[in-house]
């Protein structure tokens, strides 16, 4: 009797469907739910991406970050004007929240109100001074606008490194403008790194955890390099 109970059981296919449903309903959310997120994370990442052409750009036409180009002139020694400008690389990084300190590669110095004006963008007021963080919502002047008006994930000036380049352009003695020498003409790079997404929906289902975006990156040919491009 115990060995036809048995039988039967092994045959019988009772609860079958209701076990083919929810392998299928699972499936199903877990497709429907990773093609929201990936989505989500793809708009991030061009708006990341847009933030950094927009920093760039705003690089490109404001105070150098490493504020001892708007002094450099490359004079010295046997170097005359019309000569090529010497090499030089610095890269800026924050070293606080809110860009108030920070430091640049090979001695150079470290402008506060560059970097803030770049990550945050500058106050609309008429002062042309810089915010310290970011506005909630974008200024309705885009020259005001900061990249973290671009990509609200940049909630700290930490994330973005801007590093001015030698080469080949500008030369010494090259006629300069407002509170600069105008000597040199570097490449600029503005990178942001750090930026990170955290799972929701694939979290509680698959197990997801943080996904971290490459680290993204902008490069543009310096011009005015003074606060009237700001």
């Amino acid at each position: 009797m115990a060995t036809a109970e048995r039988i039967s059981f092994w045959d019988d296919e009772g609860g079958a469907t209701y076990l083919e449903f929810t392998v299928g309903m699972m499936t199903f959310f877990v497709i429907l739910f990773g093609i929201i997120e990936f989505s989500y994370i793809f708009y991030q990442w061009n708006a990341a991406t847009k933030a950094v052409q927009f920093g760039a750009r705003l690089a490109a036409v404001s105070e150098p970050v490493a504020s001892t180009l708007k002094t450099m002139t490359g004079v010295g020694g046997s170097v005359k004007p019309g000569d090529p400008m010497p090499t030089f690389d610095f890269e800026c990084t924050a070293t606080t929240g809110d860009g108030s300190a920070g430091t640049c590669t090979n001695s150079g110095a470290y402008s506060a109100s560059a970097m803030q004006s770049i990550v945050f963008g500058r106050l609309n007021d008429g002062s042309g001074t810089s915010r310290t963080t970011c506005s909630s919502a974008p200024v309705g002047n885009p020259l005001l606008n900061g990249m973290c008006n671009y990509f609200s994930d940049i909630t700290s000036a930490q994330l973005v490194k801007v590093r001015y380049q030698y080469t080949g352009l500008g030369y010494v003695g090259r006629p300069g403008g407002p509170n600069h020498t105008g000597g040199p003409v570097p490449t600029i790079t503005v990178s942001v790194t750090g930026i990170s997404y955290s799972f929701v929906f694939l979290n509680g289902l698959m197990g997801f955890g943080t996904a971290t975006v490459p680290a993204l990156y902008t490069t543009v040919t310096g011009e005015d390099l003074n606060a009237a491009g700001s």
